[in-house]
């Protein structure tokens, strides 16, 4: 049967670098903020509180998981360190 031979493979990246998520780990100053394509501003500053705030709510099922949520974002929105997942 013909055609059986190698192909070519091509690595698809599916997430930020190692390095990028380093990056993310060193808060920025409000000037570099500025300077970023949207998508890594919105990956480095919204996403990491979002994401824990999302999955604390859907282990969490609140009655009000808009209120719970933007309680969650409040109660965050000024820390340094990753929120640490509660059990």
């Amino acid at each position: 049967m013909k055609g059986k031979g190698k192909c070519k493979v091509e690595k698809v990246e599916d997430g930020p670098s190692t390095s990028a998520v380093a990056n993310a780990a060193q808060p920025k100053k409000r000037a570099d903020m500025n300077t970023l394509p949207t998508r890594q501003y919105l990956d480095q500053t919204l996403a990491p509180i979002l994401l824990k705030g999302l999955q604390t709510v859907s282990r969490e099922r609140p009655a009000d998981p808009i209120g719970y949520l933007a309680d969650f974002l409040n109660k965050h929105r000024r820390t340094e360190e990753p929120v640490a997942e509660t059990v």
